[in-house]
Protein backbone atom coordinates (compact mmCIF):
# COMPACT_ATOMS: atom_id res chain seq x y z
CA UNK A 1 0.00 0.00 0.00
CA UNK A 2 1.51 3.30 -1.07
CA UNK A 3 -0.66 5.56 1.04
CA UNK A 4 -2.69 6.83 -1.92
CA UNK A 5 -6.09 7.79 -0.54
CA UNK A 6 -7.47 9.54 -3.61
CA UNK A 7 -10.26 6.98 -3.92
CA UNK A 8 -11.73 7.97 -0.54
CA UNK A 9 -14.31 10.73 -0.67
CA UNK A 10 -15.06 12.78 2.38
CA UNK A 11 -18.56 14.19 2.62
CA UNK A 12 -20.30 15.74 5.60
CA UNK A 13 -22.79 13.42 7.21
CA UNK A 14 -26.34 14.15 6.15
CA UNK A 15 -29.07 14.43 8.73
CA UNK A 16 -31.22 11.31 9.03
CA UNK A 17 -34.44 11.56 6.99
CA UNK A 18 -36.63 11.88 10.11
CA UNK A 19 -34.80 14.97 11.37
CA UNK A 20 -34.50 16.47 7.92
CA UNK A 21 -38.27 16.14 7.44
CA UNK A 22 -38.99 17.41 10.96
CA UNK A 23 -36.82 20.48 10.42
CA UNK A 24 -38.40 21.13 7.03
CA UNK A 25 -41.90 20.82 8.51
CA UNK A 26 -41.01 23.16 11.40
CA UNK A 27 -39.60 25.79 9.04
CA UNK A 28 -42.72 25.59 6.87
CA UNK A 29 -44.87 26.49 9.87
CA UNK A 30 -42.69 28.84 11.92
CA UNK A 31 -41.20 31.10 9.27
CA UNK A 32 -44.50 32.27 7.70
CA UNK A 33 -45.88 32.61 11.24
CA UNK A 34 -42.86 34.79 12.11
CA UNK A 35 -44.12 37.41 9.63
CA UNK A 36 -47.49 37.65 11.40
CA UNK A 37 -45.70 37.64 14.78
CA UNK A 38 -43.39 40.49 13.77
CA UNK A 39 -46.21 42.58 12.30
CA UNK A 40 -48.44 42.11 15.35
CA UNK A 41 -45.59 42.79 17.74
CA UNK A 42 -44.43 45.84 15.76
CA UNK A 43 -47.91 47.36 15.88
CA UNK A 44 -48.20 46.68 19.62
CA UNK A 45 -44.71 47.94 20.39
CA UNK A 46 -44.99 51.10 18.30
CA UNK A 47 -48.35 51.89 19.86
CA UNK A 48 -47.04 51.40 23.38
CA UNK A 49 -43.78 53.23 22.77
CA UNK A 50 -45.54 56.02 20.91
CA UNK A 51 -48.04 56.46 23.71
CA UNK A 52 -45.35 56.40 26.36
CA UNK A 53 -43.23 59.05 24.67
CA UNK A 54 -40.07 56.97 24.30
CA UNK A 55 -39.88 57.60 20.58
CA UNK A 56 -39.68 61.32 21.30
CA UNK A 57 -36.56 60.64 23.35
CA UNK A 58 -34.43 60.55 20.20
CA UNK A 59 -31.80 57.97 19.37
CA UNK A 60 -32.00 56.23 22.72
CA UNK A 61 -35.69 55.51 22.21
CA UNK A 62 -35.04 54.02 18.78
CA UNK A 63 -32.17 51.91 20.14
CA UNK A 64 -34.55 50.65 22.83
CA UNK A 65 -37.02 49.69 20.10
CA UNK A 66 -34.30 47.93 18.08
CA UNK A 67 -33.11 45.97 21.12
CA UNK A 68 -36.69 44.89 21.85
CA UNK A 69 -37.17 43.72 18.25
CA UNK A 70 -33.95 41.71 18.32
CA UNK A 71 -34.88 40.14 21.66
CA UNK A 72 -38.35 39.26 20.39
CA UNK A 73 -36.90 37.46 17.36
CA UNK A 74 -34.32 35.63 19.47
CA UNK A 75 -37.07 34.45 21.81
CA UNK A 76 -39.10 33.34 18.78
CA UNK A 77 -36.39 30.85 17.83
CA UNK A 78 -37.00 28.93 21.08
CA UNK A 79 -40.06 27.47 19.38
CA UNK A 80 -37.88 25.31 17.12
CA UNK A 81 -36.51 22.95 19.83
CA UNK A 82 -40.02 22.54 21.25
CA UNK A 83 -41.34 21.78 17.79
CA UNK A 84 -38.62 19.21 17.14
CA UNK A 85 -39.39 17.52 20.47
CA UNK A 86 -43.07 17.35 19.46
CA UNK A 87 -42.05 15.67 16.23
CA UNK A 88 -39.80 13.23 18.08
CA UNK A 89 -42.66 12.39 20.48
CA UNK A 90 -44.61 10.99 17.55
CA UNK A 91 -47.75 13.09 17.87
CA UNK A 92 -50.11 12.82 14.91
CA UNK A 93 -49.87 15.67 12.41
CA UNK A 94 -53.21 17.36 13.40
CA UNK A 95 -52.09 17.41 17.04
CA UNK A 96 -48.71 18.85 16.14
CA UNK A 97 -50.45 21.59 14.17
CA UNK A 98 -52.77 22.40 17.09
CA UNK A 99 -49.86 22.51 19.55
CA UNK A 100 -47.89 24.75 17.18
CA UNK A 101 -50.80 27.19 16.92
CA UNK A 102 -51.23 27.23 20.71
CA UNK A 103 -47.49 27.70 21.19
CA UNK A 104 -47.49 30.56 18.65
CA UNK A 105 -50.44 32.23 20.41
CA UNK A 106 -48.85 31.85 23.84
CA UNK A 107 -45.51 33.21 22.61
CA UNK A 108 -47.13 36.14 20.83
CA UNK A 109 -49.16 37.10 23.91
CA UNK A 110 -46.02 36.82 26.05
CA UNK A 111 -44.10 39.02 23.60
CA UNK A 112 -46.89 41.61 23.64
CA UNK A 113 -46.78 41.66 27.44
CA UNK A 114 -43.01 42.14 27.26
CA UNK A 115 -43.57 45.05 24.87
CA UNK A 116 -45.99 46.62 27.33
CA UNK A 117 -43.46 46.07 30.12
CA UNK A 118 -40.69 47.62 28.03
CA UNK A 119 -42.89 50.65 27.39
CA UNK A 120 -43.61 51.02 31.10
CA UNK A 121 -39.92 50.72 31.98
CA UNK A 122 -39.15 53.22 29.24
CA UNK A 123 -41.70 55.61 30.71
CA UNK A 124 -40.02 55.33 34.08
CA UNK A 125 -36.53 55.72 32.58
CA UNK A 126 -37.36 58.78 30.52
CA UNK A 127 -39.47 60.44 33.19
CA UNK A 128 -42.49 60.99 30.97
CA UNK A 129 -46.02 60.72 32.24
CA UNK A 130 -48.29 57.75 31.72
CA UNK A 131 -50.62 58.14 28.73
CA UNK A 132 -53.49 56.40 30.49
CA UNK A 133 -55.54 57.67 33.42
CA UNK A 134 -54.52 56.44 36.85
Amino acid sequence: MTGDMSHISVRPAAAPPFWRDAIREAIRFWEPARIAYCILLAVMTLAMLGLSGILRAGLLGWLHLLAAAILANVLYTFAYPVDLMLNAAGLPKPWRRAVRVLLWCFGTVLACWLAIGAAIVGVLDFGTTYPWPE
